[in-house]
């Protein structure tokens, strides 16, 4: 089973673009407080399973749910339950766990809400969403098989960049690098930098790489990719602005020079000699990087520490005002009536045989019984009227003392958030200058031993200026701003928005909110309001402060132009694993290859034949020369290309049928006579593809 992830919500977001996604929705309902699935349930999942069978790209994602019924643990765990049940039963289907995400959300998401009605059923529900892909072409396909491998970094100050990518490439990036291609300068601080490497064969099949220039075959030692945005314009290189790079290699040779790349008419990347070198570079050696008085100057920098503050537990007495109620009149009691005397004389003695005035008596004795009784609660409500007509009078005096004593309570709230704030200030502001101080005084240090490399100063001291932080001062800091969310919701006065969350037996509990908000880090739209106003405590504030003086930022940026300049003297750059690598100075962006010419005679040319589905896409790759040549076929569905001889190569075929991908490669060594290769493409799932791709 697997869990909800931003990784795999970007990956159909991404996806959506690529190929034709589907999407099935369907929804499971429970009985109250039940897991167990319904017949009705057990009928859609297998409707399910039956969407699924034959499909060779699907995802399952399950999302449990209650009603507001019960306790929000216990609702947590009730959908965890619900969800749980969906998960077995499809296993038990035969579809594959692995394919299936899950979440579990309580009573987070309502479907439905009704004030004051918590047992809705339409609450009590698992919430099924079957995704699979279909190709409608060759082009959706390529571009689905490859790595979602875009690195983006944003600059934030205008100084120099130093960026490592995730396959070990490194680039430095000078002070006012990039300008739009109307000549409008842009600060690096404005600047989103796009890093794309392309390790391997396969990467460069999937994204159309070719390694052919002037239609001559190329030995490559590796491409990336280089593009800077500014508000979605593309940037280009300042004139004399030049970007080092150092870019690791499995095939180190000499002689490797910088090509750049276009796009063709078939949509692969061909190559223009730059005449510029790539030159092999052993970066084994640790040579000193003398920067003399810089580390003294950087120390100058430093604030002075603020006194220490102790954290101090909140002390918060509930003592909120309650409105007094309107006194309400006492109610008049209502006088009996007197029953109706019959027509004609009383008939004495022998009304015991005539029911009509045997009837009258028997009701003027009840009458009798009730005048009685009224004339007692005629004193009672002359009492009570009394007694209201005292209240009605005190009514007003009680008012005013209510809205006093609420006003009393609103200060006394506001006076224990602003202090709770104000000791936030003061222990965050130690810390951060503490932080700030320490890490002027690694960096001065490693000046003064000329061991310090990283020509990103400015951006370098912001992160070490906000490094993590002893456990028991971020411990302090998070309960001070939970306390803060605390008093806020309290001060909000909302006791059935807020029930759940912070009250208990009708009064707020703050270890009550700290457990429901450490478990449940809720969402809610006023939590995020307060939370952002606490935002300014999750960056280093001095550094921010003390970087606002023009004088002390310019002494960082030019410091890290300085050892920019150094580093490119002296070869320095980050350490690794890798003992060799190709260094160069690049003075254009896009596609980047190191390359040189194959050294083969035209005599050790031969010609290969290549047959395979016209709609197909066709590449050799020649693994002991790191190239791949896309084959174009002709109009009878054959490729012809000249190869080495004696190269073993392994020639692919990939393309789509009925929205499915099909496949087809074969290993090859190139002879001296007669080369021909018939491809048969067949249909494959996507592990299979991108598993070939990936060894190629």
């Amino acid at each position: 089973m697997k869990k909800f992830a931003l990784v795999f919500l970007l990956f159909f977001s991404g996806l959506s673009l690529f190929a034709q996604e589907k999407a099935q929705t369907f929804t499971l309902y429970f009985d109250t407080d039940s897991s167990r699935l319904t017949s009705t349930a057990l009928q859609t999942l297998d409707s399910i399973k039956a969407l699924v069978e034959g499909l060779d790209e699907y995802h399952v994602e399950l999302s449990g749910h209650t009603d507001q019924q019960g306790s929000i643990w216990y609702n947590q765990l009730l959908s965890a339950k619900r969800e749980n049940s969906a998960l077995l039963h499809l296993s038990k289907l035969g579809l594959d766990p692995n394919r299936i995400y899950t979440a579990h959300f309580g009573e987070s998401r309502l479907a439905e809400r009704i004030e004051g009605l918590e047992d809705i059923a339409a609450n009590r529900r698992v919430e099924v969403k079957v995704r699979y892909v279909k190709f409608d072409s060759l082009d959706d396909l390529l571009r689905y098989t490859r790595l979602q491998n875009e690195q983006i970094h944003r600059f934030t100050d205008n100084g120099t960049q130093e960026i490592v990518g995730e396959k070990g490439t490194q680039l430095i990036i000078p002070a006012d690098a990039f300008q739009t291609k109307d000549g409008r300068l842009v600060s690096n601080a404005e600047v989103q930098f796009v890093l794309e490497e392309f390790p391997g064969s396969g990467a460069a099949v999937t994204h159309g790489l070719s390694t052919l220039a002037d239609g001559k075959i190329l030995e490559s030692g590796g491409m990336f990719r280089m593009e800077a945005l500014a508000n979605q314009d593309t940037l280009v290189l300042r004139e004399g602005k030049r970007i080092d790079v150092l870019l690791p290699s499995e095939n180190l040779k000499n002689g490797m020079s910088v090509f750049v790349g276009q796009r063709n008419a078939q949509g692969d990347v061909v190559w223009t000699d730059t005449k510029e070198s790539f030159d092999v570079v052993d970066t084994t050696p640790m040579p000193k990087l003398p920067l003399p008085g810089k580390g003294e100057q950087l120390l100058t920098m430093q604030v002075d520490l603020p006194e220490k503050v102790s954290y101090r537990a909140l002390e918060f007495d509930w003592n909120k005002p309650n409105a007094p109620g309107k006194p309400r009149a006492p109610r008049e009691p209502k006088k009996p009536a007197a029953p109706h005397v019959p027509e004609g004389e009383e008939p004495g003695w022998t009304y015991v045989f005539n029911s009509t005035w045997r009837n009258y008596y028997k009701a003027q004795n009840r009458y009798e019984k009730s005048l009685e009784a009224y004339q007692k609660r005629q004193e009672m409500y002359a009492q009570r009227l009394a007694e209201y007509e005292i209240k009605m009078k005190q009514w007003p005096k009680d008012s005013a003392d209510f809205v006093a004593q609420s006003n009393a309570w609103d200060s006394y709230l506001n006076e224990k958030i602003v202090e709770r704030t104000a000791l936030l200030d003061s222990v965050s502001g130690y810390y951060d200058a503490f932080r700030y101080n320490s890490a002027i005084k690694s960096f001065a240090r490693k000046m003064r031993d000329s061991v310090y490399y990283k020509a990103g100063l400015f951006q370098n001291l912001r992160s070490a200026s906000g490094s993590d932080i002893e456990m028991d001062v971020k411990f302090t800091l998070d309960q001070l701003k939970e306390e803060i969310l605390f008093l806020n919701m309290v001060k909000r006065n909302d006791y059935h928005r807020y029930k759940k969350l912070i009250y208990h037996h009708g009064k707020p509990d703050l270890n009550k909110f700290k457990k429901v908000y450490r478990l449940e880090r809720i969402k809610s739209s006023d939590l995020i309001a307060w939370n952002a106003g606490l935002n300014r405590f999750a960056r280093n504030q001095v550094f921010e402060a003390e970087l606002k003086d023009t004088l002390k930022a310019y002494f960082l940026l030019e410091t890290g132009n300085l050892i920019q300049q150094k580093k490119r003297e002296l070869g320095i750059f980050d350490r690794n694993s890798i003992n060799e690598m190709y260094s160069a100075s690049l003075g254009s962006m896009g596609y980047i290859n190191c390359d040189r010419f194959a050294d083969v005679p035209p005599s050790m040319m031969a010609k290969l034949d290549v047959q395979s589905d016209p709609t197909s896409k066709l590449y050799v790759v020649l693994p002991a020369m790191n190239s791949v040549i896309p084959l174009y076929s002709g109009h009878d569905s054959a490729a012809v290309v000249q190869l080495p001889v004696g190269q073993e190569i392994k020639v692919i075929s990939i393309g789509t049928f009925q929205g499915k991908p099909t496949l087809a490669m074969q290993h090859y060594t190139v002879k001296k006579n007669e080369n021909k290769i018939i491809l048969d493409p067949r249909l494959v799932t996507l592990e299979v593809l991108n598993r070939t791709i990936a060894k190629l």
